[in-house]
This record gives structure tokens, C-alpha cells and sequence, in this order.
């Protein structure tokens, strides 16, 4: 996660996301991981090719492009009579976006679940379902997950960088139980808690306080911002 701002704009932060494929190719994103709306895509575009050109890197006229956008605040389903899963649960984590992993493991036991009930029994066997993918501690974890989600929100574009400098310091197994465990409570609570030790009282204080406020306003659209040779909507 590089958070120079090399793509020389101002305004809501991001980050180049790299990622070696293998051979001779590389994965290479510029990324928001969290605001309320996303950033635009043609932002996102045109910061990765000021950060690329900053740093003399040539793009291959042939290259493969990927563009990924995905709410991370979804409302957690509760529809009748229908089970959602993967994204539409959501399973998607508030603070990575990721979900495929965390689906996976569940399909068997979700699987399991309604085989146990079927076809007897439609109805526990939903609700079978239903609580394997949300048993209370996964619940208090989602929630705490996205109290997470809307500290970052609140936070000055400045300091976004400095509160992952602090979580990327914590021990891997916090950061680990926080990124992964979505039903260790136990877990989340002690990565959370050493993520506020280590803060400094600035930060404590935009951790904390979301947890009391009503979620984040959305953001202002981003101001046109030209930057030599990359045209505003390229």
C-alpha cells in the first residue's frame, strides 16, 4: 500500500495496490478502500496514470484493465423467505471489501444446514441457514466492523494514512484476527483495543467517537483537478 500522494492530487487519499502475478506481470491498482460515495472510477484512472508516469512507468498498450467497485455498507440482508449470501448478505468485511474467502468457508456448513431441514421443513431450514451465516458473535463483530468503517469516513484525508500506519504496526495475529475472523469476538475486541493503545489521542478520539454519531454525511464530489498530460476524464 503505497500512500504517496505521487499522483500529485489533492483531496480524499489513495493508494497504489501492487501485486506481483508472476513471470513478467504485476497487478497494479490505484485504490480507495472506503468513502461515502466511492471515489469515481475516471478519478481513480487518471491518478494511476500520474503515479505511474511520476515514477516512469510505462503502460503496455495491451494491457490487461480491471475496474472494481463494491459497496462495503450494505445493510445486512433480512428479506423473507430468502437467504442472502456471499455479497448480498454481506459477508463483504466493511474494512477490506473482501468476501469470497469468507463464503467459502461457510458454504459447507450452510450447505449442511439445509439439508438437515429439507425438504420436511422449508422454513428451519432457512432459518438453519440464517443463523450459521449470522450467529451472534458475527453479528457483534459486523458491528463493530462497521464502527471501523465509519471512523475512517470521518476522518481527514491526512490522516487516513497514519491510522493504518498504526494497524500495520499491531502484532500480524491482531491484525490477523480483525481482517479474518468474523465471528472471533474475543479476537476483533483485543485488535481493536490495541489499535487504541497505540494511538495517539487524536486518534483515539475519531475511534471513538463513531461509535456515538449518527453514520458519516456523504462526501462532496471531487474538485476537476488536471494534472499535466493526463486529460480531467481520462
Amino acid at each position: 500500500m503505497d500512500w504517496r500522494a505521487d499522483h500529485g492530487e489533492p483531496g480524499w487519499p489513495t493508494f497504489l495496490y501492487g501485486v506481483p502475478l508472476g513471470g513478467d506481470r504485476v497487478l497494479l491498482e490505484e485504490t480507495s478502500l472506503a468513502r461515502r460515495p466511492g471515489l469515481p472510477l475516471a478519478v481513480l484512472r487518471r491518478r494511476l496514470a500520474a503515479r505511474l508516469a511520476h515514477h516512469g512507468v510505462a503502460v503496455p498498450p495491451d494491457a490487461v484493465t480491471e475496474k472494481v467497485s463494491f459497496p462495503v455498507d450494505t445493510p445486512r440482508h433480512r428479506a423473507p423467505g430468502v437467504l442472502g449470501f456471499g455479497a448480498a448478505a454481506p459477508l463483504v468485511h466493511p474494512a477490506t471489501g473482501f468476501s469470497v474467502a469468507a463464503a467459502l468457508r461457510l458454504a459447507p456448513a450452510v450447505a449442511a444446514a439445509l439439508a438437515a431441514h429439507l425438504p420436511a421443513d422449508p422454513d428451519a431450514a432457512l432459518a438453519a441457514a440464517r443463523a450459521t451465516v449470522w450467529p451472534p458473535a458475527a453479528r457483534v463483530v459486523h458491528h463493530l466492523r462497521r464502527i471501523g468503517l465509519e471512523a475512517m469516513l470521518r476522518m481527514p484525508p491526512e490522516r487516513v494514512p497514519d491510522f493504518f500506519a498504526v494497524f500495520f504496526a499491531l502484532p500480524e495475529r491482531r491484525r490477523w484476527s480483525y481482517l479474518t475472523g468474523r465471528d472471533d469476538l474475543a479476537g476483533t475486541a483485543r485488535t481493536m483495543g490495541a489499535l487504541f493503545a497505540a494511538a495517539g489521542w487524536e486518534l483515539r478520539a475519531r475511534l471513538v467517537l463513531p461509535a456515538l454519531l449518527p453514520p458519516a454525511r456523504p462526501a462532496p464530489d471531487p474538485a476537476p483537478h488536471v494534472v499535466p498530460g493526463i486529460a480531467p476524464n481520462g
